[in-house]
């Protein structure tokens, strides 16, 4: 938005310029080029990334195999989500369906919480829309596999779904994200966990249950 005010200044500069002068001079006719030359490039690279979004998405889609399923029940996803984990008592429990620019989405979540540690769990239906799945799980698409002193970021597999895995020793925090049968999407994000207590959190969501929910 500030670009495009910038460049309407730069275009109102230039003919107001021209008008008060009655001809143009070489730097006015330099300022008007400059201005059309600026509003053209940033024309090129809004389309630019408007394709590149459009064929995210159709990446997204080909991994549902172009196929668009009617989402399940929010009730269903929430049913798979466990009263306790690993002794840590649950303090959130919601669900809910929500319909935007033509897609649907279901959706469960909770959290658990003990002695300072926070364990939420998200589950997702996307109905293998690739706009949603892109927001989600574009992680899908690539291969990610990097180590610091402190942790690592990674895409995976569990259970033979696909999965991206992150996790910070010094503040014991990390995030799970797991894709199942194309189109659901479990999230797991620890604050103050231990890294093995994290996985154990995935462990308790029964994937194959997911995978066979209609």
């Amino acid at each position: 938005m500030k670009n495009k005010l910038f460049i309407l200044s730069v275009i109102f500069l230039a003919g107001a310029m021209v008008n008060c002068s009655g001809s143009k001079t070489p730097e006015e006719k330099a300022a008007e080029e400059a201005a059309e030359t600026l509003e053209k490039s940033m024309e090129e690279a809004s389309g630019d990334m408007e394709k590149a979004a459009q064929e995210m998405a159709k990446a997204m889609e080909g991994l549902a195999g172009g196929e668009k399923m009617p989402v399940i029940d929010h009730k269903k996803l929430k049913n798979l989500l466990p009263e306790t984990l690993m002794g840590m008592k649950r303090t959130e429990f919601e669900s809910e369906s929500v319909s935007a620019a033509g897609f649907q989405i279901s959706n469960a979540k909770a959290a658990y919480e003990k002695d300072g540690g926070k364990i939420r769990i998200n589950i997702a239906d996307t109905g293998g829309v690739g706009m949603a799945m892109m927001g989600m799980a574009a992680w899908a698409t690539i291969s990610i596999d990097k180590e610091t002193q402190d942790g690592y970021e990674r895409t995976s597999e569990i259970d033979g779904h696909k999965s991206f895995e992150r996790y910070e020793r010094t503040g014991k925090n990390g995030e799970i994200s797991v894709l199942v049968a194309k189109r659901y999407i479990v999230t797991v994000n620890a604050d103050n966990v231990e890294e093995a207590d994290m996985r154990k959190a995935v462990e308790a969501i029964d994937l194959d249950d997911l995978a066979g929910l209609k």
